[in-house]
């Protein structure tokens, strides 16, 4: 279905940032009523870039908070990342940032893939995955919206590269002096409710461990295919009272690892019972989770350098 909403920029037209480069526009990869990414190619250099490009006038903005957060990853030198390379503002229509152009997102690659991945390409993403959200929460974000289409693959050759991306959920979990911020009493609910940890389902204040709770649903779909709430439907009259029943159905998960795990690695009830062993402000133990991983491929006698599923020609977005 084409899709009718009108471009936020032309195709041709030329955007000029802090940087004084001129970014050709070439192509949209995708938009939405509130802003879009379009491929541009700096025309002194030849280099393509993703433009993301945010209406100046919406009520809520989060490039701003998007590229702070490039910012803070290209800081500890995080692999996981896409960096900035300019940012502008076209009068007062739109802003936007420029930035790495990746490949396609895991979604798209489940798609393809028909949710079928095998379980190398699963033990692969799992690691790149978690190695992304661990660099997100040492630069002090939460990221507060993890799911497929928040990851991309690299570009060929680089497609074995995972990047994490789309800050707009983010939340800085730490003050200024490093320690940990304190739970508020209300909040409302950040995220996507098929892959949130039953703390963010019921409202409340998201920690590192719910980040990497949806990690851990989303790899579980990786490896089996599907979660077992996959077919639910929920009934409540009211988003609040479906997010309430998918929040006691999410936690019955959480407690029964057996119900949870159902043709996992045995190596996934080690994370299970990790990740139910913290508290709001408690730093998972990703070292710990990634050596889970690893040891699926020795249990399994997977070749660890075996190729990928998609590990074809990858066109971006």
């Amino acid at each position: 279905m084409q899709n009718t909403i009108p471009n936020i920029v032309e195709i041709n037209e030329v955007l000029v940032g802090i940087n004084e480069t001129p970014w050709h526009v070439k192509s949209y990869l995708g938009k939405g009523c509130f802003g879009a990414i379009v491929v541009a190619v700096n025309k002194d250099t030849g280099q393509e870039v993703a433009l993301k490009l945010e209406d100046a006038n919406q009520e809520v903005r989060t490039l701003r908070l998007e590229v702070e957060v490039l910012q803070k990853l290209a800081e500890i030198n995080s692999t996981h990342c896409c960096a900035v390379f300019d940012r502008g503002r076209k009068g007062d229509r739109y802003n936007w940032v420029a930035m790495s152009l990746v490949g396609k997102s895991l979604m798209k690659l489940q798609m393809e893939a028909k949710k079928k991945f095998t379980l190398r390409t699963a033990l692969h993403l799992a690691n790149g995955t978690l190695e992304g959200i661990s660099d997100l929460h040492r630069a002090g974000f939460l990221h507060r919206d993890i799911k497929p289409a928040n990851f991309a693959i690299g570009l060929p050759p680089n497609c074995k590269q995972i990047y994490i991306l789309d800050f707009g959920m983010a939340r800085k979990y730490l003050k200024n002096d490093g320690r940990h911020r304190r739970a508020r009493e209300t909040t409302g609910f950040r995220g996507t409710p098929f892959y949130a940890s039953p703390v963010a389902l019921q409202g409340g204040e998201q920690g590192r461990r719910d980040d990497v709770w949806a990690w851990f649903f989303m790899i579980i779909e990786f490896t089996v295919e599907k979660l077992p709430w996959a077919k639910t439907v929920y009934r409540g009259a009211t988003t609040r009272e479906r997010l309430r029943d998918m929040a006691e159905d999410r936690q019955f998960y959480v407690e029964n690892g057996d119900k949870l795990l159902i043709g996992c690695p045995k190596q996934f009830s080690l994370i299970h019972e990790h990740l139910n062993k913290l508290q709001f402000s408690d730093a998972p133990d990703y070292e710990a989770i990634i050596k889970a991983i690893q040891d699926v491929y020795s249990d399994q006698n997977i070749d660890i350098n075996s190729p990928l599923q998609y590990e074809n020609p990858i066109q971006t977005n």
